[in-house]
């Protein structure tokens, strides 16, 4: 989700009259940080597989499918000129369904390692974005361009220091640290 506000940021700032439209998963942590980041997102009934309790996708099948059904009325309603995918189970529609339309995909693939839904929708799509060099293990070779990962304006234009921010955690410069960050 940050990623793909960074992605629309800037390219509000090249094309000022640019709109947008985000679609999530409802009930997510996207349906309260795209409003705040000042954009639309219209929420969709999907999940992704759970793979610890097979039981836990009884329901799985019947959001798929309404999420198509919900996908096509965006999409009815919207009428995007592109569309930028950046991963996960909300994604997967959304491409899919822009893909069949014949509108151009983009998918950006922050991770060095491929997410389901960007691998199976990599084939139709336009052009894929990664982060990381090597990608071409789970993407064609020829449809890569290695960017980066978009950050937005607000963390780059920073002004807190590395001392600052030592000292609000309460770390010590001279010891290594680390930090593991999870999606939930």
């Amino acid at each position: 989700m940050f990623p793909a506000i960074a992605i629309a940021n800037a390219l509000k700032q090249k094309q000022p009259g640019i709109e947008f439209l985000f679609v999530g998963a409802k009930g997510k942590m996207e349906m309260d940080r795209v409003p705040q980041a000042g954009y639309s997102i219209v929420g969709i009934d999907i999940a992704g597989l759970n793979r610890s309790s097979l039981i836990k996708n009884i329901g799985l099948p019947v959001k798929i499918i309404k999420s198509f059904f919900q996908v096509r009325k965006i999409f009815k309603d919207f009428q995007p000129d592109a569309v930028i995918g950046v991963g996960g189970y909300s994604t997967f529609p959304v491409l899919k369904q822009a893909q069949a339309k014949g509108i151009p995909t983009f998918i950006h693939e922050s991770n060095s390692f491929a997410g389901k839904s960007n691998k199976m929708l990599s084939k139709g799509a336009t052009r894929i974005f990664t982060g990381t060099d090597g990608m071409e293990q789970f993407f064609p070779a020829e449809k890569i361009t290695v960017t980066g990962n978009p950050v937005r304006k607000q963390i780059v234009e920073s002004a807190i220091t590395k001392e600052k921010a030592l000292e609000f955690f309460g770390l010590e410069g001279n010891k290594t640290t680390l930090l593991v960050v999870g999606g939930a």
